[in-house]
């Protein structure tokens, strides 16, 4: 007779039973816990989030604050016209306050700000705990030309260079491609143009010049100054002296890019040029009458009269002691009428200009003289700005002004020249090897 009774399991049935009912009881506690802590990380991704953009507005409305406060400390100074009289100085005291309407309406200056769209995360997070207003106010005209003219005084590299004016960001310059090899009895100087004698009625080959394009990209060269508050409240010598330490440093830090910059993130200096051709000196750690032959040898046609040595601080005494080979005099030449030992050197190698530059390697490494004819080099001026940080350094009643040139720099030819003997290469750039 059948009973509804369950069935009796035996011990190990029974312990079976447990197991699996213990392991589904893990895996869905598992489960839950897994969705709690996704759950909470969203939230503390949200409230981070949250936090962040809470702190950009808060930056933003301090410094509309101190812009406020700032410009109403400038019309009171200045009230809303034109100054008596406009200067470099009165525009740096203007950016510093950061009195845009001023700055836009009686020197055509405004703020230039970065695009922040597509910045990181983490660029985002470092503005949070940044002090101070991204952008710059751009210089004027006139007085980045006054200061660029200090610049070219104290510079060889600009006087000498093709200078041309960026407009944007970027700038592509048309050049004649003289660098590609042309056929025998053909210049490589007029781009591949050929010219014929020829009689009367003769055909004529008809034959075009080839151009290059060189792409400039106007790179940042920035510096910060610190400048007294009783210096900022005089015009007139704030004038002076901004005009003449922003000239110098852009001059020396300029001259080190265009000599011996590689060409990432700034100028492409000719130390490292692919137009450059580097000529091997006669014995190591010297420089002979010889070297100096041979890298003369290697000029273009056309540049003797152009081209300008350049040496290490170090090179200098070797080459102010160097005699030429078939007269033995000096290769440097001094003063006429005055005894060597009092003489002031004129510092011309070989009839050319020599100047000395503490850029350069020291004597006996590759790089120690050079010589170039800077005709074939290309300097792209794109802007020169300033801007303050909100940040005074009050212990020492000081505010502190970020000073920005973007520039760039760049040979025009990108390899050596080959003469129309298709054998023979030469190039504006020489450097002693």
């Amino acid at each position: 007779m059948q009973t509804n009774e369950a069935p009796t399991l035996s011990p190990r049935v029974q312990q079976a039973v447990k197991d699996d009912a213990a392991e589904t009881i893990s895996a869905l506690f598992k489960k839950e816990w897994d969705a709690k802590k996704k759950a909470d990380a969203d939230l503390k991704t949200s409230a981070e989030a949250f936090a962040l953009n809470k702190q950009l507005i808060a930056n933003k409305l301090q410094d509309l604050q101190v812009a406020r406060v700032a410009e109403q400390v400038f019309r009171d100074s200045f009230g809303d016209g034109l100054p008596p009289a406009k200067s470099f100085g009165e525009f740096v005291q203007a950016a510093i306050f950061r009195n845009s309407n001023f700055l836009e309406k009686n020197y055509g200056s405004t703020l230039s700000v970065p695009d922040r769209s597509y910045w990181t995360p983490k660029q985002k997070a470092a503005l949070t705990t940044a002090s101070g207003t991204l952008g710059a106010y751009t210089v004027p005209t006139e007085y980045a030309s006054k200061v660029m003219g200090i610049v070219a005084e104290l510079a060889f590299v600009r006087t000498r260079a093709q200078i041309v004016k960026m407009n944007s960001g970027t700038f592509a310059y048309p050049l004649l491609d003289i660098t590609s090899a042309q056929a025998a009895g053909t210049s490589p100087f007029a781009g591949g143009l050929l010219l014929s004698w020829l009689a009367d009625a003769a055909s004529r080959t008809e034959t075009e010049p080839q151009f290059k394009e060189l792409e400039l990209k106007a790179w940042e060269l920035s510096g910060v100054t610190t400048i007294s508050r009783p210096l900022l409240d005089d015009g007139a010598n704030l004038d002076a002296y901004l005009t003449v330490l922003v000239a110098h440093a852009v001059a020396q830090y300029e001259e080190a890019a265009f000599l011996t910059g590689n060409g990432v993130g700034k100028p492409q200096g000719i130390l490292g040029a692919a137009a450059t051709i580097a000529v091997s000196r006669q014995a190591a750690n010297v420089i002979q009458y010889a070297d100096v032959a041979g890298m003369l040898a290697k000029l273009p046609p056309g540049s003797h009269e152009y081209a300008c040595w350049t040496c290490s601080p170090t090179a200098l005494p070797q080459l102010l002691e160097l005699k030429d080979a078939i007269t033995s005099g000096s290769a440097v030449h001094l003063q006429a009428g005055i005894s060597e030992a009092t003489a002031r050197p004129r510092l011309t190698l070989g009839g050319l200009p020599l100047k000395v530059s503490q850029w350069l390697p020291a004597l006996g490494t590759k790089g120690d003289l050079i010589l170039a004819d800077w005709r074939y080099y290309v300097v792209g001026d794109r802007s020169l700005e300033i801007a303050s940080s909100d940040g005074v350094i009050f212990l020492k009643n000081q505010i502190s002004v970020r000073v920005v040139e973007r520039v760039d720099g760049q040979p025009w030819i990108d390899k050596p020249i080959t003469l129309q003997d298709g054998v023979t290469q030469v190039s504006p750039f020489l450097v002693l090897n």
